[in-house]
């Protein structure tokens, strides 16, 4: 389950997969240090100058008195002796908030400091290897938040029929004749359904589950390194243990202090009185060994418990000065990114990955809907011929075998069919009529009508003998019918079964390729004489013929064929488009 939404997305392409996985990790705020949501600023010498000025400006003038009296006699400049006074005034509040916590003059901190922060080490104890390991497996945690929001939304849209029927995308599919089209109509509807789920629902699940992202910080605390610091190493269950500590060089503790600093500041933005997402916490902590000795009551408890010492270090101690003192510059600042989380960005990305992973699949099944209903849509009640011999053979394991099958089957089987029954029984006689009638005189016309006619015939009676190529009366037939039947031990004839298929896919592809030519060429002159602007041949198309025992007008007649042709082009050209894809 850990692994599910990169398996899931393995069969998107690389930019798509990149992009949705960074939205879901930016939605969630995850997985970020807390070194990337610190930001030292430090104001430069403008900025200083002017929070200087606006200090003195608030002055008294007892105050700006005395202030001059320091830098006549010290000869320090006037920048330098207000810094000096705010650090005089840090120490002095420091002092009176916490006494005995820190040594200004020395710069140390006192055991006290450390005493203070082994309450919160105690408080989030039970908390630090379940969240360690869940905080530390992102798609597991993904996972879970996306069961709990579906469970929110009730009747959540979990297939890819939920949005879009199959006949739907066929239909699609039909009139653009591109996966990229269904899978655009696809994302567009599931934006549309993200769209219609109600804001507050999101909202809601927000507030319950950030307390989580709050503690992650002091959780995930390294409060090892903070107390070495005081030379002391906290057993593995400090219990009801009195540690022992020193002090502390408050130079070398400034980053942790700082670190810390930003783990109690995002605590205290939480709300100890808010609901807590049961569901979440559960799901969260259901896979835990019994052996850690907390239940699901007592986990919660933990939560709120860390919220409200983590509440309570924040107001007592005084962080921020005791580092403006340590960095000598009271006008030092931090600057904290808070946790954040977008639940309808994530579950829209979520269900991107998921459905149209799911897509892909289900598109070979629509694309083969598409291909049988136009087959059946053009060939109706016609008897439909199947090649005896290039095929694919059914006793042939070639996904076991590892082994290519004849790739053209479906594209040659289709054309075969529509030279048989269509030109041979329909076209050819108004290619008679054309020829001896209306391009009589039009001799580069009638010549090139003529070609293409000539190239139909013969590729019906080309593509008849390439199949009988296969069969047990001719050389090629005698060699394949032989190796198919000896592939399994032989990688020899593996070897020469693999050559006979590439050579055989080759000649017809050539068969293939002319009869696409021929019939758009077909369907070219066809169009060319409905749109003509000779009155001889606009006459001529308006008598009457007898076609297939009905009277029709030979313009009515090319209209037909040539949308027939075209039709018929189109459900070819996706037929050699698959067959391409599955070649390469």
């Amino acid at each position: 389950m850990s692994d599910v939404f990169h398996e899931l997305s393995r069969s998107l392409g690389d930019e798509e997969r990149k992009a949705l996985l960074k939205r879901i990790s930016d939605s969630l705020n995850y997985r970020t240090d807390a070194e990337d949501n610190i930001y030292h600023k430090d104001p430069n010498r403008e900025e200083r100058k002017k929070l200087i000025e606006k200090e003195v400006a608030a002055l008294n003038w007892l105050q700006r008195f005395f202030l001059w009296m320091r830098m006549t006699f010290s000869g320090k400049p006037l920048n330098q002796v207000v810094s000096e006074n705010k650090l005089r005034s840090i120490q002095r509040r420091v002092n009176r908030k916490i006494p005995g916590f820190a040594g200004f003059d020395t710069q140390v901190l006192y055991p006290a400091f450390a005493l203070k922060v082994f309450e919160l080490f105690k408080a989030v104890m039970p908390l630090r290897e379940p969240f360690k390991r869940f905080w530390s497996e992102g798609e597991h945690f993904q996972a879970i938040l996306a069961a709990v929001i579906e469970e929110r939304l009730g009747e959540p849209r979990q297939k890819v029929e939920d949005l879009i029927t199959t006949d739907e995308m066929v239909e699609i599919y039909s009139q653009k004749g591109t996966r990229a089209a269904v899978r655009s109509e696809f994302i567009s509807r599931l934006q549309s359904y993200t769209d219609t789920l109600g804001d507050d629902i999101f909202h809601n699940l927000e507030e319950e589950i950030l307390p989580v992202y709050y503690i992650k910080e002091l959780v995930s605390f390294p409060f090892h390194s903070f107390f070495e610091m005081f030379h002391y190493v906290p057993p593995r269950d400090p219990g009801e243990s009195t540690p022992f500590f020193k002090t502390a060089s408050a130079n070398l503790s400034l980053d942790l202090i700082e670190r810390l600093y930003y783990a109690v500041y995002i605590i205290s933005k939480a709300d100890d009185k808010g609901e807590l997402n049961v569901n979440l916490l559960r799901r969260l902590f259901s896979n835990e060994d019994q052996d850690d000795g907390h239940s699901e009551e007592q986990i919660i408890r933990c939560i709120k418990d860390v919220i409200k010492l983590g509440k309570s270090f924040y107001n007592d101690v005084p962080l921020a000065d005791i580092i403006r003192f340590f960095r000598k510059d009271p006008y030092y600042q931090l600057i904290f990114y808070m946790p954040t989380m977008n639940l309808k960005d994530f579950y829209l990305s979520v269900l991107k990955i998921r459905l149209l992973s799911d897509l892909d699949e289900v598109f070979d099944n629509v694309r083969d809907t598409y291909i049988e209903r136009e087959t059946a849509k053009i060939f109706k009640e016609k008897r439909y011929f199947n090649f005896p011999y290039y095929r694919v053979y059914t006793s042939i394991d070639y996904k076991a075998a590892d082994l290519p099958f004849f790739i053209h089957t479906r594209s040659v089987s289709l054309v075969y069919n529509y030279l048989r029954i269509f030109y041979r029984e329909y076209m050819q006689e108004i290619i008679r009529i054309l020829e001896r009638n209306v391009l009589d005189q039009n001799r580069i016309t009638r010549d090139l009508l003529l070609s293409h006619a000539a190239n139909l015939e013969d590729l019906e009676d080309k593509i008849k003998q390439f199949d009988y190529s296969l069969s047990p009366d001719s050389e090629d037939g005698k060699l394949f019918q032989r190796l198919r039947f000896s592939l399994a031990g032989d990688p020899s004839h593996q070897r020469m079964y693999r050559t006979l298929v590439v050579q055989k896919d080759r000649e017809v592809k050539t068969l293939l390729d002319r009869s696409h030519e021929s019939l758009e060429g077909l369907s070219k002159i066809f169009q060319e004489l409905i749109l003509t602007r000779s009155d001889s041949i606009r006459i001529q198309l308006k008598s009457h013929f007898l076609l297939n025992g009905k009277s029709t007008s030979l313009e009515a007649a090319l209209k037909y064929w040539t949308r027939h042709i075209n039709d018929f082009l189109i459900l070819f050209n996706q037929v050699l488009r698959i067959e391409k894809g599955r070649s390469s």
